[in-house]
């Protein structure tokens, strides 16, 4: 199952559409300038959308969310170097870090960054093993013990 829509509240809407296009690979499926709001669809997945509420649209008070997107191991592992190569401070659960974390007990892994409004954002995918609720680690030491 794939993110179908979320909604987030921004600060800027120039600044967050150019992010979630520019920077995550999003298209603009539409925008209303009058209403301060804009939705980005997915390439990936048509039905994924996200939602972008600017300051003074019927849900722009910042608040801070988190979203998680749900993508193949591959993928992971490409965006996860170029939120590094851009610049973003990419984390697991134990701070930055160099690898994507796993948690085992799902098994997936994961790693999480800020977008330009301090939501929390994660990418996610499934990892090959049988579940271990006591695993909680990076992703190198979960891929040792296959």
């Amino acid at each position: 199952m794939h993110l179908y829509e979320a909604h987030l509240p921004v600060s800027d809407l120039d600044q967050s559409i150019n992010f979630y296009r520019e920077i995550l690979g999003w298209r603009l499926g539409y925008e209303n300038r009058e209403r301060n709001i804009a939705f980005l669809l997915s390439n990936d997945e048509p039905e994924t959308m996200i939602g972008l509420w600017g300051p003074g649209s019927l849900y722009g008070t910042m608040s801070k969310h988190h979203v998680a997107f749900w993508m193949e191991l591959d993928e992971l592992l490409v965006n996860f170097q170029s939120m590094k190569q851009e610049g973003f401070a990419v984390h697991g659960f134990s701070g930055e870090t160099e690898e994507p974390s796993v948690i085992g007990w799902m098994p997936t892994a994961q790693f999480y960054f800020d977008d330009l409004d301090g939501h929390s954002v994660e990418f996610i995918a499934r990892v090959q093993g049988e579940s271990d609720p006591s695993f909680l680690g990076p992703l190198s030491d979960w891929m040792v013990r296959l």
